[in-house]
């Protein structure tokens, strides 16, 4: 149905029903209408209509003969799946089908379009029921498929499922996120592999050619020096990531360690300002702390790893203490990004991740 709890329509619904009662002569008679909805929520069109003529007797959405063929709701509730993904489909029979009737589950393209659908699991019945289907490999990524079934003795086919559903099924990519390299900053150094838009993969991380035992996350904090790189996973195939080389820290001082101008200032370093970002990696927003011995003017802003400014979070004067700054990551993409604080003449830099 296309009202929502609190009596609204869902904008830019497809092939939702909404159910009819008409009283005629002191009896019901029940149909249904199937409508979209505009994206402007401000109108809707007809598409199809059905009602049963034999009074006081009910009728399924989507029922338009006796022998009606309907597919359920999909259990993920996401309506998001991996290439490779085994799933339930539930459909549901009215009337006779012959007992040799195949009941088979199918996909649309990216765009929701049945002109070439895919078969995707089947079952030999004549009963409501459960399909066992499997999303196939190579499923090009997109936002807009649809599920439905169809019957064979007779041939029925339903409306398809009401929302779009996400598939990756992309290549992982042999891309490693990482912003600083040397161990001399924190004392440890952040990477993350492809993620994809939904997990749909799995990791080993190796150093020196070595797996790292428990390391079978899409990120790695490296603590030792050494090279570095990942082994991803999915239904699409296995790839190696890119090497990363991780650097010790030496007794040579960092411009982060010992700025330019620091006496003057009073900071001996980036861990005088406790400069602190949470959460990271960022999803949506992070808090931005940091501590300020003495009125500054403070300038904060987000850089990508080409040196291209992507927000400007504050350009103004705080006064001696401990700040909180949040920054909305919503509209940013995933990757990695370089956070600059500069109050008076100082000026160190944090490393931060977006991973949606």
């Amino acid at each position: 149905m296309f009202p929502t709890s609190n009596g609204q329509w869902y904008p830019n619904a497809e092939d939702g029903f909404l159910g009819l009662r008409l009283i005629y002569e002191g009896h019901s008679y029940f149909g249904w209408l199937r409508l979209n909805i505009s994206n402007s929520d401000s109108g809707f069109t007809v598409k199809d209509y059905a009602f049963n003529s034999t009074a006081d007797k009910v009728i399924i959405a989507g029922q338009s003969s006796a022998k009606y063929l309907g597919i359920l709701p999909i259990s993920n509730l996401d309506q998001y799946f991996c290439s490779g993904n085994s799933f339930t489909v539930s459909y549901m029979m009215t009337a006779s089908f012959s007992s040799s009737n195949i009941v088979t589950a199918e996909l649309s393209d990216v765009t929701g379009s049945f002109a070439n659908p895919v078969a995707i699991g089947s079952v030999t019945s004549n009963t409501s029921g459960n399909i066992n289907a499997v999303i196939p490999g190579l499923t090009a990524f997109g936002y807009g498929y649809r599920i439905r079934v169809r019957s064979s003795a007779p041939v029925r086919i339903s409306y398809s499922t009401l929302f779009n559903s996400t598939i990756d099924g992309d290549p992982p990519s042999e891309t490693i996120y990482v912003g600083n390299t040397s161990l001399c900053e924190n004392g440890t150094v952040d990477m993350y592999a492809y993620y994809g838009y939904g997990g749909c993969c799995s990791y080993q991380w190796k150093r020196n050619g070595i797996a790292i035992q428990g390391a079978t996350m899409n990120y790695y904090y490296a603590t030792e020096a050494g090279y570095y790189k990942c082994i991803i996973s999915n239904a699409a195939g296995t790839v190696t990531s890119d090497i990363v080389t991780v650097t010790a820290c030496n007794a040579v001082s960092t411009d982060v360690a010992k700025p330019q101008n620091s006496n003057k200032n009073g900071y001996t370093g980036l861990k005088e300002f406790k400069l602190k970002i949470a959460p990271n990696p960022v999803t949506s927003s992070a808090i931005i702390s940091f501590s300020l011995s003495k009125t500054e003017n403070v300038s904060m802003k987000i850089f990508d790893m080409n040196g291209r400014i992507i927000s400007t979070i504050t350009e103004t004067a705080f006064p001696a203490g401990t700040h909180q700054l949040r920054w909305n990551a919503v509209n940013v993409k995933n990757g990695v990004y370089v956070l600059r604080l500069q109050a008076g003449n100082f000026s160190g830099t944090k490393k931060l991740v977006v991973l949606k």
